[in-house]
């Protein structure tokens, strides 16, 4: 897959992202919910457009040594970086950082930067700020997160929850395990990406190519890696960063697309072809992955070629 082209799936994603958390904070603030020492929770969502008024210390914000707690912020537009032992990391779309208060660091928006997006939850508990802290070493205080990843889903549920008033401490308290779990997960990958990434997309293609799946689907693919579709899908998003669903897709729509410019099938041939239920599924899927419906895009390479000729 083309690198514009996990793009272009990435930013569908992270747009709907920050459409549900708008709808979600434009609801009344509330306070953060005290369930007892160590389950207090703080969320936020924030849109920085002056860079000099934006500047956290980590050694400053007026946290006591002896009880310290974690922030988490994940950008969503814009750039911002993040400043820890004299290095900057970049702050951009897709990724967090994750620090302990106090410590040695700082974020903020640098003059370069128009605009920065993102939403933030600061957790207390001490379990869960020993575990965050521990990540720092093997995997640096920044991650790469995808919008519909593991982390990012449960930063989410948390914030939703606090928003919504729906937990008891027990619950909240298990929200915030979930969340060392996705951590490591995804630290994990972040270690881990390059080369098991390319093999596991490769062998998805070559399933998905071959004859015997002419309308391949999730639970036909976990089943040959011997998984449940849950595990594999799990497994495929941790490793690559896409869900599979969304992959799978988005290869029937290459093929829809190259079958446009190199066959004469209609488009009912076409939908059937690359496992489209039917035509209109088809033009909706095909317009919204490449902004044209398939029989505009079919029409406007064959003006071009002419052109060409």
């Amino acid at each position: 897959m083309a690198i514009w082209e996990i793009y272009s799936i990435f930013v569908n994603v992270i747009d709907a992202l920050q459409t549900r958390l708008t709808k979600l904070f434009a609801r009344p603030r509330r306070p953060a919910v005290s369930l007892g020492y160590g389950l207090d929770v703080y969320v936020g969502m924030e849109r920085r457009i002056m860079a000099e008024r934006y500047r956290w210390n980590g050694e400053k914000r007026g946290a006591d040594p002896s009880r310290p707690y974690a922030v988490i912020q994940y950008t969503l537009a814009g750039a911002g970086l993040f400043k820890a032992r004299d290095r900057e990391y970049p702050q951009t779309p897709g990724t967090l950082f994750a620090a302990v208060a106090p410590s040695a660091h700082e974020y903020y928006q640098p003059e370069t930067s128009p605009a920065w997006s993102f939403f933030w939850v600061i957790v207390h508990h001490p379990y869960v700020v020993g575990r965050i802290g521990a990540l720092a070493p093997p995997a640096g205080p920044v991650l790469h997160a995808p919008p519909d990843g593991p982390l990012v889903t449960a930063l989410v549920e948390l914030v939703t929850a606090h928003r919504q008033r729906t937990d008891d401490r027990f619950t909240r308290e298990s929200r915030l395990f979930d969340l060392v779990v996705a951590f490591d997960r995804t630290a994990w990958a972040n270690q881990h990406r390059g080369d098991e990434r390319e093999n596991l997309l490769a062998r998805v293609r070559i399933l998905l190519e071959s004859p015997e799946m002419a309308r391949p689907n999730v639970d036909e693919i976990a089943s040959v890696f011997g998984m449940s579709r849950s595990n594999f899908s799990h497994h495929f998003r941790t490793v690559t960063g896409l869900s599979p669903a969304m992959f799978i897709r988005d290869l029937r729509l290459q093929r829809a697309r190259d079958m446009l410019l190199t066959e004469d099938h209609s488009m009912k041939a076409i939908a059937r072809l690359t496992g489209f239920a039917d035509t209109n599924h088809l033009c909706k899927a095909f317009r919204g992955r490449f902004g044209f419906t398939p029989g505009a895009f079919r029409r406007q390479m064959r003006v071009s070629s002419r052109a060409g000729e």
